[in-house]
C-alpha cells in the first residue's frame, strides 16, 4: 500500500520521484498519489520541481544540494476576461509556494512590479490572452507578461484620435 512514509522512503532511495512512476508501481490512482504528494509538499517534507508533465519531487536536502535542477516556473496563457492581478499572483503562489517564503520587502517589490505590468496588459492591450511566466532561479525571480494586443502606441493613437503612432509617442512624452 502506498503511504506518505513509503513515498518519503522512496525519495531517500531515488534522486527524483515522478507521480506517474508511483501510480504504475503501486497500481493506485493518480489522484491518490497527487493527494499524498501534495500533503508532503505542503508540510515541507518534499519539494516540487518543474511543473505539469515534467514535475518531480525530491527531499528538501536534495533540492538544497542540487539547485541547478530546481528552478520552479509558472507558465500559463490566461484568457483576458475578468482577470485580476492579485488573483493571478495568488494562483502563482499556490503553484510555487517558495514565492511565499522570500523576504517581505522583496515579495512586495515583486508583487508591485508584477501587478503593474499585468494590469497594463489587462487594461490596455485589447488582447484576448495574456501569457504569464514567473521563475525562481537561485537568488533571482524573473517574470514576463506577454500580451498579443495592439501595442501601447496604437492604443494611445486610437483613444486620443491621433493620426499616427509618432503622435502617440509625442503625446506619451508630454505626460
Amino acid at each position: 500500500m502506498l503511504t506518505k512514509e513509503t513515498i518519503l522512503s522512496l525519495a531517500k532511495e531515488n534522486e527524483r520521484l515522478f507521480a506517474s512512476d508511483l501510480v504504475a508501481q503501486f497500481s493506485v490512482s493518480r489522484q491518490y498519489v497527487n493527494r499524498l504528494v501534495q500533503e508532503l509538499v505542503a508540510s515541507g517534507q518534499l519539494v516540487k520541481a518543474n511543473v505539469t508533465r515534467g514535475a518531480f519531487y525530491v527531499l528538501p536536502e536534495f533540492a538544497n544540494q542540487r539547485p541547478e535542477i530546481f528552478f520552479p516556473t509558472f507558465k500559463k496563457r490566461l484568457k483576458n476576461v475578468g482577470l485580476e492581478e492579485d488573483k493571478v499572483f495568488q494562483m502563482i503562489e499556490d503553484e510555487l509556494p517558495a514565492l511565499r517564503s522570500i523576504p517581505g520587502n522583496i515579495h512586495s517589490i515583486v508583487l508591485y512590479a508584477f501587478s503593474e505590468m499585468l494590469n497594463n496588459a489587462i487594461d490596455h492591450s485589447q488582447s484576448d490572452e495574456i501569457l504569464v511566466i514567473l521563475s525562481i532561479k537561485s537568488e533571482t525571480i524573473e517574470f514576463s507578461i506577454e500580451d498579443f494586443g495592439i501595442g501601447v502606441f496604437r492604443n494611445v493613437m486610437q483613444k486620443r484620435n491621433l493620426n499616427s503612432e509618432i503622435e502617440a509617442i509625442q503625446d506619451i512624452l508630454k505626460g
